[in-house]
């Protein structure tokens, strides 16, 4: 029938719009294509035979994540400006200490100059004093009814003068110049101390403003790892930069909040006059009580400032000294010796303080921290003259005479350089060899070690000085002659006494020179300069006469020593 179909309808091919669909299906779940035909392109077309097609579109960011992202740059740049302010501030703080250093070294400076010239004044009326008294004496002792009056006029000018001076009639310090010490120290002292606090304070905001440019200086870091997080450069390491980040920034705020916590305590002016007046008593003892109350000013010094090494310096000096006033002498003091260990603890490149430490020690009978902290202090301290000087004496009282000669052949070769001056060489050794003297007295168990210890160091100390003032050096070119020990004779009027030795292996044109002591004290009057060797060669025996017209004084040692080309060879010592 015409516009009927009742035909079976006819074939027909789907249309593009229809055919897609299963196409794109077999794209994204990952199958293939029916065999034989090519998977169309992204534009619904088959990619043309022999063509790659283009790469696929990176992921794109969440944008709940590029949200936080956003906000930890903004919480981790104003971290850096809060740190950046207390940098600032810190540095401020460093420069303001800094003038107040400045200021409190100034004034030290000019404390110092007024103090010198007040002690300067007094000094030389005392030396004024030391005259008249001398004219006095000398005038009383020619025994002349003329001179006899001009001394008692002397000695009233003498007496008119310590008055004035504040001199006791023994020609002593009184109590008034006590007084002018005292305060001339006290001020020199304080303006020194608050110098050193302020220094200290400076130092410590210093430090701190470093830290706070290194909080800064990671939290920078931190800040670039979360903007790199950011490029489509990185966008497939993204959440790795900005754990990464999160995790730098963390502990840089940590860090900054440690530094912010930590404080810097101002300078405690309460504790620096304490120490002050402690230390002002400490250096004008004339009496048991004022190391106690140099005692007493350095604990209410600690009371105010717990961390003040000079003050437990001081009053480890003080308990030292005090052990001494003990009866039945020095038992040692267990106080000085703690003291002195807190020193090394804030300070433990003290030398001294570990010199101290190892003297407290032994005076407490501890040879092996003697020794330990006596080695400590000469290592930190190599050039120091007296920590291996003490080291030395330590080890040859705890039994060890290998280590004391090779420490000895050690303080010989420090002594005996430029490096040391004489007077800081002299002061030593009198130090040590005091020391010795103390020991033997006190710790007679030990006396054989400290006498042979003590003999050295004088040895030493005289060798160096006859080489350096007579032949130009501390180590003079050794000689064969030999010197025997001297055989003393006194005579029956105390006024002359012989020594006598035999020389032999002495070459001709050697010098020779001879020193003496009296009480410890050289004698030029009774010493010889040198000069060539007068006698026979290569032996003889010689005959040294020292002559006293008053008399050689009962229980003052006189000491003689012999040396050759500026060797010395042989000392011995005679007690009247």
């Amino acid at each position: 029938m015409p516009g009927d179909e009742t035909s079976e309808p006819r074939g027909r091919e789907p249309s593009d719009q229809e055919a897609l669909p299963s196409a794109e299906a077999a794209i994204f779940t990952g199958e293939s294509a029916p065999s034989g035909e090519a998977a169309p392109s992204s534009g619904g077309e088959a990619a043309p035979s022999g063509e790659e097609a283009p790469p696929a579109r990176p992921p794109t960011e969440s944008p709940d994540r590029a949200r936080w992202v956003a906000v930890l740059i903004m919480a981790v740049t104003l971290l850096g400006a809060v740190f950046t302010f207390l940098q600032n501030a810190a540095t401020n703080r460093a420069f303001a200490a800094a003038r107040r250093s400045d200021a409190a070294a100034v004034e030290a400076e000019g404390e110092a100059v007024r103090a010198a010239e007040r002690i300067g004044a007094q000094w030389r009326i005392w030396t004024l004093f030391l005259e008249e008294s001398q004219i006095t004496m000398s005038l009383l002792g020619s025994g002349e009814e003329s001179a006899i009056a001009l001394a008692q006029g002397s000695f009233a000018a003498a007496l008119a003068i310590g008055s004035f001076a504040g001199f006791d009639l023994e020609g002593q310090f009184g109590e008034e110049y006590q007084k002018l010490f005292e305060e001339t120290w006290a001020s020199v002292t304080r303006a020194g101390e608050l110098q050193k606090a302020y220094a200290a304070e400076r130092s410590a905001w210093g430090a701190k403003g470093g830290q706070y440019v290194a909080v800064v200086t990671v939290l920078a870091v931190a800040l670039f790892l979360l903007g790199l997080s950011r490029t489509s450069v990185a966008a497939s390491s993204g959440s790795f930069l900005v754990w990464s980040g999160l995790a730098i920034a963390g502990v840089a705020s940590i860090w900054g909040l440690t530094v912010l916590v930590r404080g810097v305590p101002p300078p405690s002016v309460e504790a620096i006059d304490a120490y002050v007046e402690g230390q002002t008593a400490l250096g004008s003892v004339f009496a048991p009580e004022d190391l106690e109350r140099a005692e007493e000013a350095f604990t209410r010094a600690l009371d105010a400032r717990s961390d003040y090494s000079d003050a437990y310096f001081g009053r480890g000096l003080a308990r030292g000294q005090l052990d001494f006033y003990r009866d039945g002498g020095p038992l040692g003091s267990e106080g000085a010796r703690d003291d002195f260990g807190r020193v090394v603890e804030l300070d433990p490149l003290n030398p001294v303080a570990w010199n101290n430490l190892a003297v407290a020690q032994f005076w407490l009978g501890d040879l092996d921290g003697a020794v330990g902290a006596s080695r400590r202090g000469a290592g930190i301290g190599p050039d120091d003259p007296l920590a291996n000087l003490n080291l030395a004496f330590f080890l040859l009282v705890d039994g060890d005479a290998e280590g004391y000669e090779a420490q000895l052949a050690v303080a010989r070769a420090l002594l005996g350089g430029g490096e040391v001056h004489d007077a800081r060489r002299a002061a030593a050794v009198a130090n040590v060899v005091g020391e010795t003297y103390l020991a033997e007295l006190y710790r007679p168990e030990y006396a054989d070690a400290v006498r042979r210890c003590r003999e050295d160091l004088l040895r030493l100390d005289h060798q160096i000085t006859v080489g350096k003032r007579y032949f130009g050096t501390a180590t003079p070119v050794p000689v064969d002659a030999r010197i025997s020990s001297f055989t003393f004779a006194l005579s029956e009027d105390r006024t002359e006494l012989r020594a006598t030795f035999d020389a032999s292996g002495v070459a001709a044109g050697q010098r020779w020179l001879w020193r003496t002591y009296r009480g410890g004290i050289e004698d030029a009057a009774l010493s010889h300069e040198p000069e060539v060797w007068p006698f026979a060669v290569p032996d003889y025996q010689v005959a040294i006469t020292l002559t006293v017209p008053e008399g050689f004084a009962a229980g003052v040692p006189v000491r003689v020593e012999v040396f050759i080309e500026g060797n010395l060879l042989q000392a011995g010592e005679f007690t009247p």
